[in-house]
């Protein structure tokens, strides 16, 4: 699935990023294939979440809730959502969440092919 939202393969990175401290993740199966996945991790103030991938939003909703469940109550939660992806954004605002700052991606020729309405949460800003 993080072929369909990332323009290169990451399996190494994803390996290590998914086993790194203070972290969880969590996966939606659906008929025998993952229909999502994210991952939570401790940061500076509070935690991220990213990268946050799925099918539609109910997964992605469902996700994003089972992830700020392993965080104890009241710790900041912020999510980096591609602003294409109206579900992504709809789904923060559901979620009570502030815009803290923008950002934008420039490419020098043709845009990479990358399925933004399946994400929901870049993994982090440095990294896409």
């Amino acid at each position: 699935m993080d072929r369909e939202v990332f323009p290169a393969p990451r399996t190494a990175f994803l390996h290590e990023w998914c086993a790194m401290p203070d972290s969880a993740g969590l996966a939606w199966m659906q008929n025998d294939r993952i229909g999502g996945w994210g991952v939570i991790r401790r940061c500076r103030n509070g935690h991220k979440i990213g990268p946050l991938v799925a099918d539609e939003p109910a997964i992605a909703s469902a996700l994003y809730t089972g992830l700020c469940n392993t965080v104890p109550a009241g710790d900041a939660v912020y999510l980096d959502v591609p602003e294409p992806n109206g579900a992504a954004v709809a789904l923060a605002q559901a979620n009570g969440m502030s815009s803290v700052f923008e950002t934008a991606r420039r490419y020098k020729g043709l845009a990479p092919e990358c399925n933004l309405s399946a994400l929901y949460g870049i993994t982090t800003l440095e990294l896409g």
